[in-house]
């Protein structure tokens, strides 16, 4: 059981580590293109509570997030004539979360919203050979802004980022829809013996915008 604890742990921080180093170097080296992006939409937060006083999660916690990125197009092409397979973001977004459990011997029902503000470096992949789906891995960084209810969580939160969406649009204007997985690798409770790490999924819509004038074309 610790040994299995053990290599889960470990292998979500070494990916983190990893996506984090990818995220932050390749744009200084390889950036081509540049892109303002807008998004908005819905966040499912279910925290994971691992604690002594018999918690049990019951329900998922519902609330809002928007963002704007800074991007880079990388000039990776897996095949040709595929360009702009790779574009790298950095975004500062918010967020609402929280948890909703009840005690498994009182049935009392428990309810906290924490709403943070943060910042996401993410890679995305784009699908060849149309390029319009893609695949996104990265990191998030948050500081809560604030929260309700009366159990007191840490301030700051990071983890692991995995999403997937679809991307289309004119050259220079595009609208995207993506669905994106936060694995939180830092327990955020306060309280001794209790271990509680977020597991949000983001559903947005947004538009990003091409800001330097060069060719940009998916095939």
């Amino acid at each position: 059981m610790l040994k299995s604890k053990f290599f889960r742990i470990t292998f979500f921080k070494t990916v983190f580590i990893a996506s984090l180093f990818n995220t932050l170097f390749l744009a200084k080296s390889f950036a081509q293109d540049r892109y303002l992006e807008f998004n908005f939409g819905g966040a499912i937060n279910s925290a994971f509570n691992n604690g002594e006083n018999g918690k049990k999660l019951s329900e998922v916690q519902l609330g809002t997030v928007a963002g704007v990125a800074y991007g880079y197009d990388l000039p990776f092409a897996l095949l040709p004539p595929t360009i702009n397979t790779f574009k790298i973001f950095g975004e500062i977004y918010y967020a609402g979360k929280g948890e909703k459990y009840r005690l498994k011997h009182t049935h009392e029902k428990i309810e906290t919203s924490i709403y943070y503000g943060g910042f996401r470096p993410s890679l995305r992949f784009y699908i060849p050979p149309l390029e319009i789906m893609y695949v996104c891995i990265g990191n998030y960084f948050a500081v809560a802004a604030n929260q309700t209810g009366d159990y007191k969580y840490k301030k700051f939160d990071y983890g692991n980022l995995l999403g997937f969406g679809i991307e289309t649009g004119r050259d220079n204007v595009k609208v995207n829809v993506s669905l994106t997985y936060e694995h939180g690798l830092r327990n955020i409770s306060k309280e001794k013996g209790i271990n509680i790490r977020n597991r949000c999924l983001l559903l947005t819509v947004g538009a990003s915008f091409r800001i330097v004038d060069k060719s940009y074309k998916h095939y």
